[in-house]
């Protein structure tokens, strides 16, 4: 694109390069916050079980916003305790994950487990 830019100049069409001050390197502007554990488990009691369910599953599992919307309840394998990730939603539109290596089952913790059979009971 900046060869777009480069003949609009050298044409005089423009003045400057107005992408030149959109920011392109991977270094944070601001640190994340990280919970301890001490303000995790703060966090989930006070959560209703469904949310707290969806905060487990994707604290333990580290999947991404993406896969956690596209799961269903055929995904969980309550006896393997593993999580099937086959698919991923981006905007609103249900389809593939991007890579091989997203699609691999994803292991489940007991203490989810407990959680996700008790919600899909209640």
């Amino acid at each position: 694109m900046s060869a777009v830019w480069s003949h609009g100049i050298r044409h005089e069409w423009l003045s400057f390069n107005s992408i030149s001050k959109v920011r392109t390197f991977a270094k944070r502007l601001r640190e994340p916050d990280v919970l301890t554990p001490a303000e995790f488990q703060a966090l989930l009691l006070e959560l209703p079980l469904r949310e707290r369910a969806a905060v487990m599953l994707a604290g333990s599992t580290g999947l991404r916003r993406s896969k956690l919307f596209a799961l269903r309840w055929s995904d969980v394998n309550f006896f393997s305790m593993e999580v099937a990730v086959t698919r991923s939603c981006v905007r609103n539109h249900f389809g593939e994950t991007k890579t091989e290596a997203s699609r691999k089952p994803v292991p489940l913790d007991e203490s989810v487990r407990e959680v996700l059979a008790e919600w899909r009971g209640a």
